[in-house]
């Protein structure tokens, strides 16, 4: 397993791949010490027998444990090394759905956004032209009054002012 697959695993995945490698070497210490004795007293029948073909035959049999307890811990090693593979394509994989499915709930977000702002700018202008077509229509009843009026000949209004529906 690289650094980087290791970095990219939560602290649960790392405790857990931690309790496994833990129980892992308390079974091959407890295999070791057992073939220890079994080899102690392999050395002992050794001994005692004199006969080197003997030995050699007794000797074969530990080879052959050590031989088969080397195959099962590197098989274990093989098969958390392909858990912790699996593991990581899954972290990985559910990174990029979510982060698709944000990038599309962003890009609504945005969309939803945009069409609000042109509906309020659009509301503000329809306020804003109304509110010259009445102020438009105040300064024409305003300059009528004052022409209707007996101070009109003191006042020069001004032209009308055009106006906007």
């Amino acid at each position: 397993m690289t650094d980087r697959e290791i970095r990219s695993l939560s602290k649960v995945q790392i405790l857990d791949l931690l309790r496994q490698q833990e129980a892992e070497i308390e079974r091959l210490n407890a295999e070791n010490h057992e073939l220890r004795q079994r080899m102690d007293d392999r050395s002992l029948k050794i001994g005692q027998s004199g006969s080197l073909a003997e030995a050699a035959f007794m000797l074969s049999g530990i080879m052959q444990a050590a031989q088969d307890t080397a195959n099962l811990y590197l098989d274990n090693i093989k098969a958390t090394e392909e858990q912790q593979k699996e593991i990581t394509d899954k972290v990985e994989r559910e990174a990029k759905e979510r982060a698709q499915m944000l990038y599309f709930e962003a890009e609504r977000h945005y969309s939803d956004t945009v069409a609000k702002i042109k509906q309020v700018i659009s509301d503000i202008e329809s306020i804003f032209d109304l509110q010259q077509w009445r102020i438009n229509a105040a300064r024409i009843e305003f300059f009528e009054m004052v022409q209707k009026s007996s101070i009109a000949s003191l006042i020069k209004p001004e032209a009308p002012v055009e106006l906007k529906p």
